[in-house]
């Protein structure tokens, strides 16, 4: 379940990242997604459907797959590992948090960074993924059921 989740949740943030890259190079920085929300308000509401669910909130697919996986983990006693998974999760925060922050509220006088087309095939799958990121929480049990475990 964690797997299908985060798959959605990793390739639409970097198909969003995408947008930004500088010719192709990964030199990208976290200020370049300024002003994402100004250039596309739909890739900016992906992103932080991404980013919320990275972050583990609910009612993304995030939250469940960190809640099984750190009940998991206290079931078979392995009360360290549910711990850093808490601890790193907090963590996290901050910088899951800034990402959004950077494409949706920082405002700069500064020139806005060039953005990539957002072409509709683009915008497709990140519709696509952050749709589904939300989705399989709704589906939980159907899904567990064909997958056959959490």
């Amino acid at each position: 379940y964690y797997v299908l989740s985060y798959t959605f949740m990793t390739v639409g943030a970097f198909a969003l990242v995408s947008l930004v890259a500088k010719d192709g190079k990964e030199e990208t920085q976290l200020e370049d997604l300024r002003g994402l929300w100004r250039r596309s308000k739909v890739a900016a509401g992906c992103l932080l459907v991404f980013m919320v669910s990275l972050i583990g909130l609910p009612p993304t697919s995030g939250f469940v797959g960190k809640l099984l996986i750190f009940q998991d983990a206290i079931k078979v006693g392995l009360v360290p590992l549910a711990v850093l998974l808490a601890v790193s999760s907090i963590v996290s925060v901050t910088y899951y948090l800034n990402i959004a922050y950077q494409a949706t509220i920082a405002d700069t006088d500064a020139e806005m960074p060039r953005f990539a087309a957002f072409r509709p095939a683009i915008q497709s799958a990140c519709v696509i993924c952050a749709v589904a990121v939300v989705a399989v929480v709704f589906f939980f049990s159907p899904l567990t059921q064909f997958l056959g475990s959490r």
